[in-house]
């Protein structure tokens, strides 16, 4: 509980207020007032624009599996640390995503074993 506590302070305070200015509106996965009517008005507007270039369009709809906890981290990080300036912060928020790495197996993080 305590560490929901934290991502969600850490979250809500710092990583959405300096990333949400950077995302292109058409993104709206977990995003304040782009939930699916929102992601499903865009897609109405996107297909009906194809469609009056194009006699057919098809749309794949597809789900990652784990997509979240498959992104690199050294990538993620590095991204991060161009907008987040606070040393001390930017430490911290390596710890909570670097602490994350293991293998992940039916929604439990096991924490590779050593020989």
């Amino acid at each position: 509980m305590n560490d929901k506590i934290v991502n969600h302070l850490i979250s809500n305070n710092v990583l959405i207020p300096l990333i949400e200015p950077l995302l292109i509106d058409s993104n709206v996965a977990t995003r304040i007032n782009k939930g699916t009517s929102y992601g499903l008005k865009l897609a109405l507007k996107y297909i009906n624009k194809l469609k009056l270039n194009y006699d057919n369009v098809y749309a794949l709809k597809i789900d990652i599996k784990k997509y979240f906890f498959n992104i690199d981290h050294q990538i993620l990080l590095a991204k991060l640390h161009k907008i987040i300036t606070d040393e001390k912060l930017f430490y911290l928020i390596n710890h909570i995503i670097t602490s994350s790495d293991g293998k992940y197996v039916n929604g439990d993080i096991i924490k590779a074993q050593k020989n």
